[in-house]
């Protein structure tokens, strides 16, 4: 009976060894296969890639970076399949699983979300859409402050922004506003994929204001309101001031502070400057103006005046044209400035984004 009792003792910790034993190798095991199945989707071998993942995910069955990352790659890979829509609804059900495991995490939410964005684009599902704007907004909750959160929100969102209502493209505009508010330099990207999937100026329109603050920052030898204080004062001491700007007297320094405008020839992202006399009451501004387009997408100007933003417009043409911007001011010296916000270009193609700005008049609107 003793003997029996020792037997069933060392069998349970055998067991026991054998199963902290597997506890702790698993894990091991699991990362090795999670990094192979990387290693192989970086050389596109999908199948091995794929059969690594999924044995990640078997012997780790509770680790949602494995689940999720999985879920990730069936979406990258369904686009280079002919039958991509069994991929992604795989993937959708792998990155839910994720997200139920880990519901406090963003990114799952954000992911699943852009995965069901993409059902919607082949089915046409009203209900995958709703989906996926509702995990955007998780995603947004549990992670308010989040850049790369926001800004897979912002893109996700831009695919299937001609098939938003108002208050899911308000939600999408907030994200990308949030984005450009903190790194500006990701409008060049995220034109590129406006442009691609929704074709809207106006949605356009809205990203390139975001970055207004930014191009108005870049005052590092004299501030912006000093600037123009001194080209009033300059007025009043002899400069001679008109209520007509020729193009050769548009110069300023650009953005980043050492490239130099020339004649109103804007190559790089920034402002120029020149005082014009405005007649009291109402006015229109007209801007003789020409641009190059890359992407698809034309160069962007904003007009101030002593730094309030009178209008904004592509430049639509490599033809001078006359832009029209409306006034009203109380009459005087007042100083005009032309704000380039878009620059880029598609570099193999040859295609450089530019702006020109040529002569400009003013003439009463009363």
């Amino acid at each position: 009976m003793i003997n029996m009792k020792q037997i069933i003792i060392k069998i349970v910790l055998l067991l026991l060894f054998a199963g902290l034993t597997i506890a702790i190798i698993l894990p091991f095991v699991a990362e090795e296969r999670f990094k192979l199945a990387q290693h192989f989707e970086m050389n596109y071998r999908w199948k091995t890639a794929r059969d690594n993942y999924r044995a990640a995910v078997k012997f780790s069955p509770c680790n949602t970076k494995y689940i999720s990352e999985y879920g990730s790659f069936l979406q990258r890979q369904s686009m280079f399949q002919q039958d991509g829509i069994s991929l992604l609804k795989s993937a959708e059900k792998i990155q839910q699983r994720a997200v139920r495991l880990n519901p406090w995490c963003a990114t799952y939410y954000s992911r699943a979300g852009g995965i069901q964005i993409g059902i919607y684009k082949v089915e046409l599902d009203r209900n995958m859409l709703t989906h996926a704007i509702r995990n955007f907004k998780r995603a947004f909750e549990s992670d308010p402050k989040g850049l790369n959160t926001s800004y897979s929100i912002g893109l996700f969102g831009v695919e299937a922004w001609r098939f938003l209502d108002n208050s899911e493209r308000d939600f999408i505009l907030q994200r990308l506003r949030y984005v450009l508010g903190l790194q500006p330099w990701r409008l060049e990207y995220i034109y590129f994929q406006i442009q691609r999937h929704s074709k809207d100026l106006t949605l356009l329109q809205h990203v390139t204001r975001y970055c207004l603050p930014y191009l108005r920052s870049e005052g590092r030898t004299i501030g912006r309101r000093q600037r123009i204080a001194n080209m009033k004062e300059a007025a009043l001491h002899g400069a001679h001031v008109g209520n007509v700007v020729l193009q050769k007297n548009w110069q300023r320094k650009a953005k980043d502070g050492k490239c130099f405008y020339e004649n109103g020839e804007m190559y790089w992202n920034g402002v120029i400057d020149a005082a014009i006399t405005m007649p009291q009451g109402k006015t229109v501004i007209k801007v003789q103006a020409k641009g190059s387009q890359a992407n698809g997408v034309w160069a962007y100007m904003i007009a101030e005046l002593d730094g309030k933003e009178i209008g904004g417009t592509f430049v639509d043409s490599q033809e001078w044209k006359d832009y029209e911007f409306q006034g009203d001011t109380e009459g005087g010296v007042k100083v005009l400035s032309i704000t380039f916000s878009n620059d880029g270009g598609e570099w193999e193609k040859g295609h450089d984004r530019n702006l020109y700005i040529g002569k400009v008049r003013v003439i009463s609107d009363e």
